[in-house]
Formats: C-alpha cells, sequence, structure tokens
C-alpha cells in the first residue's frame, strides 16, 4: 500500500524534472527556483534565478507546433464540398445517439462546410463532418449506369458489355 509522503515524493521528482522538450522544469517556471528534493543539490542550484521569458516562450510554442504538425498528419483531410440534389447520410444530433443515420438530398450550402438537408420529417443543418455522401445516388455514379449496357438474351459470343 502507497503512503501519502510517497505520492508528495512523486509529485516532487515530477515537478523538479523538466520535460523532454523544455530547458526548465516546472517548478522552475513557476517558483523560479529549484525545489527541495531528497536527492542532494547544490545551494546554488536553490537560489531563486528567474528563467528568461523568450526560452520559456520559445520552447513552447516549438512543443505546439510539434504537437500540431503530428495532428495535421492524420486529421486534416480537406472533405470534397457536396453539390444540391446530392444525396447523403448526416449523423444524427448528439442527443439522439444511438439512431441511424438519416438520409436526405442536399438542398443548399449555407456558410463553408455547412448544408441543408431534406430528411424524411424535416429540413436539418449539418456540418459537412457529419455527412457521407450515398455512392450509390452520387450524380456521377448515376450517369456512370446509365452509360453501361448489357447484352440481351439473344447474344453471340463476342458481344460483350460495354463500360
Amino acid at each position: 500500500m502507497l503512503k501519502k509522503s510517497d505520492l508528495l515524493t512523486g509529485l516532487l521528482k515530477k515537478r523538479n524534472t523538466p520535460p523532454q522538450i523544455m530547458t526548465y522544469s516546472p517548478a522552475q517556471r513557476f517558483l523560479c527556483h529549484r525545489t527541495k528534493s531528497l536527492l542532494p543539490v547544490s545551494e546554488s542550484l536553490l537560489r531563486q534565478s528567474v528563467p528568461p521569458v523568450t526560452v520559456n516562450h520559445d520552447e513552447l510554442l516549438n512543443r505546439r507546433a510539434k504537437a500540431k504538425s503530428c495532428y495535421d498528419k492524420s486529421a486534416s483531410k480537406e472533405l470534397e464540398p457536396l453539390v444540391p440534389g446530392q444525396f447523403v447520410y448526416s449523423k444524427p444530433s448528439d442527443h439522439h445517439r444511438g439512431e441511424k443515420w438519416k438520409y436526405g438530398e442536399v438542398l443548399k450550402e449555407i456558410k463553408t462546410r455547412s448544408y441543408v438537408i431534406q430528411t424524411q420529417n424535416e429540413p436539418v443543418w449539418r456540418n459537412r463532418t457529419h455527412m457521407r455522401p450515398d455512392k450509390v445516388s452520387n450524380t456521377e455514379n448515376v450517369a456512370s449506369a446509365e452509360r453501361q449496357t448489357y447484352p440481351t438474351d439473344n447474344h453471340t459470343d463476342t458481344d460483350t458489355p460495354v463500360v
């Protein structure tokens, strides 16, 4: 069983240890000096010394930029815009979680990435991230399906469907 002193010692160690990217520990940034620990530390290191603001600020900005670049690798996929008349499935609102996605037709674009969709019951306003186009009813797929011709029953071996 852990004692309270073990927990406090662990917190002290964490606050005295600078993160990988940063030069100064959280205690140094907040209190402007290192805190005492069970490890022997010279008195000169325990004296108050204000860390340079520009160093802390630059390290923080670099850390944020690195996190943003890692996030943008997977999350910033641009979704293609929808056109009026296109059929989509829209995600139900938060207070209707667990329900099936609603099928509807895009009526118009309100703002960038925001659309009005006519569902079976009512028109709904949805963001593009909460909609998935219906692959069968897209205008491109319908046009390509109409172009396909299939051979009739009295065909020869040389007849092949035109795709």
